[in-house]
C-alpha cells in the first residue's frame, strides 16, 4: 500500500469538511479457504486530531 490515506478539506464559514479515503486490507467474513473461514476485518473506529486534540 503506498498510499494508505487520501485526505480532502475544505473550509468555509468556520467550518471544515474534512474527506478521506482509506486503503486497507478488508475481508468480509465470508471467504472460505482450505483451512476455514476467513475472519472478518474491516475499520469499525477512527479517531482525528487537530494539533494534538481529538476533533
Amino acid at each position: 500500500m503506498a498510499d494508505p490515506m487520501r485526505i480532502r478539506a475544505t473550509a468555509k464559514d468556520g467550518k471544515v469538511d474534512v474527506r478521506v479515503l482509506m486503503s486497507h486490507e478488508m475481508e468480509t467474513g465470508q471467504r472460505k479457504t482450505a483451512s476455514g473461514v476467513v475472519p472478518a476485518w474491516f475499520i469499525q473506529n477512527v479517531t482525528a486530531t487537530h494539533n494534538g486534540r481529538t476533533v
